[in-house]
């Protein structure tokens, strides 16, 4: 029997737990779209009118079924901690449509057949939270796209590395960036290339505009089947840029 509540139910329906070492006490979750195939009535009886209209109106099936799918888990996940019943949640979208419940910090994305949730359960310090995941596709032009979302520094190193490893390091920045980007409630249209965030394996402080953000750090599980994801977790007291 399935159950509605936590991590149990989540694995129940085919998440998977990844641990994150970070003070705000951040619990990652791993979403595969195949959990639709055997859970479809689990899983569309969580969600509201207006998300399964929202479900419909994507072009594509598959990414129906994994957008039905991390809602599903994420309304488990947020259910358990705040110990109510998950389809019972109400959700709010700031302007870019970041979704909120409450006061708990958590972020959600999706990537081809795989979607992540990051969610924050620290009491004592509130963080805003953003999470990106994208897959690694070695057979795209990454120098030119580089131009389209790195600073100069970056695009200098992207440039300096062997072909081989421009596919994970692009990646590896861009994540970085809209994780940056969506734990302040911003889009895309703020700039990705006015955040500096570093292309190495390790990332560096961000910086905003040359300007150091002491209150956000970066997080990043291993890679991930083709993946990669990164997670940003800003204090509560680092207003958003302009």
């Amino acid at each position: 029997m399935l159950s509605s509540s936590g991590d149990v139910g989540l694995q129940c329906v085919g998440g998977s737990f990844l641990p994150v070492a970070s003070d705000a006490d951040i619990e990652v979750w791993l979403v595969s779209a195949a959990m639709h195939e055997k859970h479809a009535a689990f899983i569309d009886s969580m969600l509201s009118d207006a998300e399964r209209h929202r479900a419909r109106r994507l072009r594509e099936q598959a990414q129906a079924r994994l957008w039905k799918c991390v809602r599903a888990s994420l309304r488990l996940r947020l259910a358990s901690v705040l110990d109510t019943d998950p389809a019972s949640l109400e959700f709010s979208y700031g302007s870019y449509g970041k979704p909120y419940c409450g006061s708990l910090a958590f972020n959600v994305s999706h990537s081809g057949d795989t979607g992540v949730i990051a969610l924050s359960k620290c009491k004592h310090v509130r963080h805003r939270i953003g999470i990106d995941i994208e897959a690694v596709k070695p057979q795209r032009d990454h120098l030119e796209l580089s131009r389209l979302v790195f600073n100069e520094q970056e695009q200098r190193e992207l440039a300096s590395m062997e072909m081989d490893e421009r596919a994970s390091a692009f990646v590896r920045a861009w994540t970085r960036k809209e994780a940056w980007l969506k734990a302040q409630g911003l889009g895309l249209g703020f700039g990705m290339s006015r955040v500096h965030v570093g292309i190495a394996e390790t990332p560096e402080r961000v910086s905003v505009d040359g300007v150091a953000d002491r209150e956000s750090t970066l997080h990043e599980p291993a890679e991930v089947d083709g993946y990669r994801l990164s997670i940003c977790v800003t204090r509560m007291n680092n207003a958003p840029h302009a």
